[in-house]
């Protein structure tokens, strides 16, 4: 759980030894890097699927401290696994405060197919930032952009 307070409640004992029995079985032959997500996005070819989930620009000073971040490292990345033939699907920043507050980012240009909006409900900040204040008016949405 990447939130350690907020609306989530705890699992207990017994569920959380049961989904990792799950996860497990299901794990199987699955294989696990840490590397650069540029390394990474140097290997999809057609018909492959990447998943991008990059530091939101709006918060990325508040989460990730002093660590850095190139946006368009990744905008040419993408551009790269689209030419060679895989989907490149991208979560990034959209709107909040129940979106009265613009934070998207606008990709390149003909990069992405589509785009949608996702309710997020309240973002994880926002809850640690505000604990025990009302969080009335503000949602979060979420752009998901789709290379195809």
């Amino acid at each position: 759980m990447s939130t350690p307070r907020g609306p989530h409640k705890p699992i207990s004992p017994d569920s959380f030894s049961s989904r990792v029995a799950q996860w497990n079985e299901l794990l199987q032959k699955a294989s696990f890097v840490s590397e650069c997500f540029s390394t990474s996005m140097d290997r999809p070819q057609k018909g492959d699927v990447v998943y991008c989930d990059p530091p939101y620009t709006h918060s990325q000073s508040i989460i990730y401290g002093s660590q850095n971040f190139d946006i368009n490292l990744l905008w040419e990345k993408i551009a790269e696994c689209k030419l060679r033939g895989a989907k490149v699907i991208l979560s990034i920043n959209g709107t909040r405060e129940s979106q009265k507050k613009d934070i998207s980012i606008a990709p390149p240009s003909g990069l992405f197919e589509r785009k949608l909006m996702i309710d997020c409900g309240t973002s994880m900040i926002d809850r640690l930032q505000n604990s025990g204040k009302s969080m009335n008016g503000e949602k979060v949405n979420d752009q998901l952009l789709l290379t195809w």
